[in-house]
Order: C-alpha cells, then structure tokens, then sequence
C-alpha cells in the first residue's frame, strides 16, 4: 500500500477582531454553504488534472464526510496524526467500513476561505500538487469546515478501490466575492444601513458578548483593517455612502485609496 502525505497552513486571510453577539438577521445572507465550497474547490482540482491530460477525480460522500471529521480534528491537532494517535488513514477505513484501496494521500491546510484559493495554494506546492495530480489516485473527499482559527480545510484521496457507489462529479461555478468591504448586511451595497449594522455589532463588542460574526462579516465590519470593529469603521462607511450620493461610483476600497487621510482620524 502506497501512502502519501502533505501539510500546508496558509495565513487567515480575513482578520476576526471581535467578541460580541450582533444581533442582525440580514446577516444571514453571509452564511456560508460549505458543502458546495468543498465541491468547488473539487471542481478546480479536476481542472488541473484536466490541464496534465488527467482523468477526473470523483467525490464520494463517505469519503467527504470522513474528511469533515478530519477537519474538526485538525483544530484539535493540526497534524496528519489523528487525537487519538492513529494515522489519518483511519478516518478513510472508517468511513468506507475497511474495505481494499491500494493507495491514499492526505491534504491538510488552513486559512483559505475560497475555492479557488485553496486549490491555487495547493497547486503551489510540490507535494500537495503531487497529490493532487497523482494518477493512481481515483477518489477524493473533501471538506471545509470553520473554527475559532479559521478555515480547516482535508482532502483525502484513494485509488485501487473497488468502485463507490456514492460517487459524483462536481460541477464547477463561478465563484461570488467572499466579501465586500463595508457591506455588514449582505445586500451587495455598500450604504448608512452597513454603517449602522456596524455601529451596533461595536455595541455588542463593547458589552463583551460572544460574537457570532462569521470571518467574511467581521472583515467586511472592520473597514479599516486595524484588527477591531467600532465607530470608526461606521463612519468610514458613512463617508463613502455619502460620497456614493453625490456620484462616486467607485467600491469602498476606491474611496479610501483615493482619501487615505480618512484612515488616520
């Protein structure tokens, strides 16, 4: 039996900086769909295979739902060792109920918060691309999952197996912007009704409630990237919103690259 391993931790790329409860259901438009974010960061796997003249890699349900398990066990131990001590491969027999496959590999990272940036920070490095682009290998699950530090994001590859009947092909999509700066509610605009959400997730913030802003909101609350979410970043977005009334047809990141003095009040 062939085993192949790789690690990888990239940099969270969206800073947190908060500790309140924010109150706003239009956040829920923010609310992230993880399943489809692991099978299109699938899709793009199979894009790159496509590229070296590779057959395509297919999911499987049990294989993505062992390395969900996987992904809640890296914010335990960050480590292709499972808590309990046993290799990663575990998970794999577990979840196929111990039946043959002849070769396996594991990726591990965190902090991407996209398709397309967890597969191009793989395909970066040699061996995760090595894994990736493996032909033995037939079979991926893959999973993404967020905690206290971030995206975990495992796949788990198989080849020489006996065939799944769970399988599939994921279709690849466009991908939406993750975030728009300033845009705390969702709509897509960035207007005084962000700048209010804003200044009551602060409140919340300032009352030292637990926050349960996911990473993508609290970036877009923290305007001006200082790592904290407060009246400050309000009144940015109510700068711009004000700027927008008169004309202006730039993004919030235009506008504060074009007024810079605004982030040093």
């Amino acid at each position: 039996m062939k085993k192949i391993i790789s690690i990888l931790t990239a940099g969270i790329l969206f800073s947190a900086g908060v500790c309140g409860t924010f109150p706003v259901n239009s956040l829920q438009a923010y609310a992230v769909d993880f399943t489809e974010l692991a099978d299109q960061a699938a899709a793009r796997v199979n894009v790159e295979r496509e590229k070296q003249g590779l057959a395509p890699l297919k999911c499987s349900v049990a294989l993505n739902n062992a390395a969900m398990i996987r992904c809640h066990e890296l914010e335990i131990q960050n480590e292709h060792t499972r808590p309990d001590g046993t290799k990663y491969d575990t998970a794999i027999d577990e979840a196929l109920n111990y039946a043959f496959y002849s070769s396996y590999a594991e990726n591990i990272a965190t902090g991407m918060t996209t398709a397309e940036q967890a597969v191009t920070t793989w395909m970066s490095s040699e061996i995760h691309s090595g894994n990736i682009l493996n032909p033995d290998l037939e079979y991926l699950g893959i999973a993404v999952y967020e905690g206290e530090a971030g995206y975990y994001w495992t796949q788990l590859f198989i080849g020489g197996s006996e065939p799944l009947s769970d399988s599939y092909l994921p279709e690849l999509k466009e991908e939406e912007p993750a975030v728009i700066l300033g845009d705390l509610d969702g709509d897509q605009i960035v207007n005084s009704g962000d700048a209010a959400a804003i200044l009551s997730a602060a409140a919340f913030i300032g009352s030292g409630a637990e926050s349960e802003l996911t990473t993508e909101q609290a970036s877009a609350a923290d305007v001006n990237a200082d790592g904290n979410i407060n009246a400050q970043d309000a009144s940015l977005v109510l700068s711009y919103a004000a700027e927008s009334g008169t004309g202006f047809t730039g993004t919030l990141e235009e506008y504060l690259a074009k007024n810079p003095e605004f982030l040093n009040f």
